[in-house]
């Protein structure tokens, strides 16, 4: 994107554009009105498949599609390339409760009957965007290019309390401008909104059914025709549920810029999962190096089974003798655990298991690893003595778990 400067904003929780109804009452409107929403909605879609046919070979690098390929298995596990936040931020479920800063505004949405199907008018909802802090190792990313914050830009649509439970809305369309493009008065290119992080082409499409609330994520379409963003730069979203004499609504939604008070997140330890595990080297002490796993598991079957997640590491350093020497060990942890303690053991004579003593693992971000060491009283040498906190540094990811 052109001119994308990233500001220091002071926080700003709840920030509030101007609403576009006063209450949440449907509005009732003309057959004239219904029809026009109608045609919208058929050329909508037309014109959006439309250009999704022309821009995939393109975008693909491929020849035009066939009646039949070649192609006789699915995909294998990757990051999506057009991805605008690190794949480590999120998985399903996407949260239902705004948290930290946020931007918010009241939005038309057209209504229709849940029983008959039947238009019924236009009812005001709250359109609200905000931000989880994701990993920032400092590395430069295609929807980072400044090596600052990274974060999971989410939306959500919620329907007023004492709206009629009898009706649902339509989800609206919605486009995105950023940079030098805010000045224009034509908006910019669709908006990709998933209910599931990671996806790479599902979006909700214009007038599908909300019944109550729905979060979704804003991503970027793998097609070169439609435009990419940087929504952990200041971008505007404008919202309309084009119908006639209905004007859409504009939020704008600044630049993410963390802080201690307005994301914490950002600034803690990241909770372990599938992330962490990779081959780790020694920043602490180099030539050590550090295999993490992590495994998840059931035990037991049918409803009396429970699952279990645990690390599993072996710690490759030396001996006082200089030769190569193990501490392995595992632990059990609970989802959502920053730190995870763990009993460490040797191998000594016919591969025996003998204590060591304990560590303490934090992932502090995706590139960087700790392990706080604190080793038993009285061990004999050539067994090494070594505490504190040692840092590692990732050496890769697994296929399909790119750490950001």
């Amino acid at each position: 994107m052109r001119n994308l400067i990233r500001l220091t904003l002071a926080a700003t929780v709840g920030a509030l554009a101007a609403p576009a109804f006063a209450d949440s009452g449907t509005i009732a409107v003309t057959p004239e009105a219904v029809a026009a929403h109608r045609a919208a909605a058929a050329a909508d879609a037309a014109s959006r498949n439309q250009r999704i046919r022309a821009t995939i070979p393109s975008a693909a690098g491929a020849s035009p599609a066939k009646a039949a390929t070649a192609s006789t298995y699915p995909g294998t596990p990757l990051a999506n390339p057009f991805r605008t936040y690190p794949p480590s931020c999120a998985a399903d479920p996407l949260p239902d409760a705004v948290s930290g800063p946020y931007y918010s505004v009241n939005v038309p949405l057209w209504s229709k009957n849940r029983n008959t199907g039947a238009d019924v008018g236009v009812e005001t909802a709250t359109l609200t965007v905000w931000r989880l802090a994701c990993s920032s190792s400092g590395a430069l990313t295609p929807y980072n290019v400044d090596g600052e914050g990274n974060a999971l830009t989410l939306m959500r649509i919620e329907r007023a309390g004492n709206a009629n439970a009898n009706n649902y809305v339509l989800f609206p369309r919605i486009t995105v401008g950023q940079g030098n493009d805010q000045s224009h008065d034509v908006f910019y290119s669709r908006l990709r909104a998933a209910t599931e992080p990671n996806t790479v082409i599902s979006d909700i499409p214009f007038d599908a059914a909300i019944a109550d609330a729905a979060t979704y994520v804003l991503e970027n379409y793998p097609y070169v025709d439609f435009g990419t963003y940087y929504f952990n730069y200041a971008f505007t979203l404008r919202i309309d549920p084009v119908v006639n004499n209905v004007r859409s609504v504009d939020l704008q939604v600044p630049d993410y810029a963390p802080t201690q008070s307005t994301y914490p997140d950002a600034f803690n330890p990241l909770p372990f999962d599938g992330y962490a595990a990779a081959q780790w080297v020694g920043k602490t002490r180099p030539g050590d190096g550090l295999l993490m796993q992590v495994t998840e598991q059931w035990s037991g079957q049918g409803p009396s089974a429970t699952w279990s997640r645990q690390i599993v590491f072996d710690l490759l350093t030396r001996d006082t003798n200089g030769n190569p020497f193990w501490l392995i060990g595992s632990a059990p942890f609970d989802e959502g655990a920053i730190r995870v303690d763990a009993d460490v053991y040797y191998l000594g004579a016919n591969n025996a298991q003998t204590r060591w003593g304990k560590a303490v693992f934090s992932f502090n971000h995706c590139n960087r690893l700790e392990m706080n060491l604190s080793p038993n009283a009285g061990l004999s040498a050539p067994v090494p003595v070594f505490s504190g906190v040692n840092q590692f540094d990732r050496l890769f990811s697994a296929n399909g778990m790119v750490c950001e």
